[in-house]
């Protein structure tokens, strides 16, 4: 899964030319440990499709503030 940030999240997810599935995660988070092998299994089955980023909330505090 691709990692994208507050700075790269309107040219990777916004301006993309195929949909995306943001992950809104954090490394504290058990639900989020739990779900990304799966979103990583979506990602290889459906790659060419549609793709699955990951953003780091702690890191990253802005994006997911808006979204």
């Amino acid at each position: 899964m691709k990692a994208v940030t507050d700075a790269t999240f309107n040219n990777e997810v916004l301006m993309s030319d195929t949909p995306v599935l943001v992950d809104f995660w954090a490394v504290w988070s058990g639900p989020c440990r739990m779900v990304a092998p799966i979103l990583e299994q979506i990602a290889n089955e459906h790659g060419d499709n549609l793709s699955i980023v990951g953003m780091n909330i702690d890191e990253n505090p802005g994006t997911p503030r808006t979204y």
